[in-house]
């Protein structure tokens, strides 16, 4: 009997460590969902308008004990993405805006066929037969985040304006960190 109540203990134990150590998982993923926003509003809005408003689009930060000397560098920013979970009527608009305007062949379009279980012999069938016509079977149609981006920035350093919210991009400035040896970046280079 004391065996077992000693085990039982040692259940409880161990439950209240598994209690407690997701709550300490879930407390560090908050803070670090908090760092990453307020790196977000350092790196995207407050130094680039801080930059803007002295007039200088670099700095150099001297190393300090075992962090490295940087250069802060505030760079065009560009993103888009037509959503995965968009509606269908939201992305066909997007598509159909590439399309009208020339940049359809930014658009993939691919064919997927999902069967159940049980159908699996019917779905091997019909996968031969479209192979035999040297046809892959899978239907969607995407443009890769990346290749929009791409295209986005293109656009934008020739002097166009595609609509962003239309095709789920946005534009801005950014500040990025560049790792240098001491020497080449002296305390508080501006430029």
């Amino acid at each position: 009997m004391v065996e077992h109540m000693d085990k039982l203990a040692l259940v409880r134990e161990k439950a209240a460590q598994v209690r407690d150590l997701e709550h300490e998982i879930e407390n560090l993923e908050q803070r670090l969902a908090d760092k990453k926003s307020e790196l977000f509003d350092l790196c995207h809005i407050q130094l680039p308008g801080l930059m803007d408003e002295i007039g200088i689009n670099s700095i150099g930060i001297a190393a300090n004990g075992n962090m490295p000397a940087i250069n802060a560098v505030l760079r065009p920013f560009y993103r888009a993405n037509i959503g995965k979970t968009w509606s269908e009527e939201r992305k066909a608009a997007a598509f159909d805006w590439l399309t009208n305007n020339g940049f359809g062949d930014l658009i993939k379009t691919e064919v997927v066929m999902k069967f159940p279980r049980e159908q699996f012999k019917k779905a091997k069938k019909i996968l031969a037969e479209l192979s035999k016509k040297k046809l892959n079977p899978e239907l969607s149609q995407r443009v890769h985040n990346q290749t929009l981006t791409a295209w986005l920035r293109e656009q934008i350093e020739q002097g166009h304006s595609p609509p962003l919210n239309l095709l789920g991009a946005e534009i801005g400035r950014v500040v990025i960190l560049e790792t240098k040896d001491d020497e080449q970046w002296p305390n508080n280079q501006l430029t």
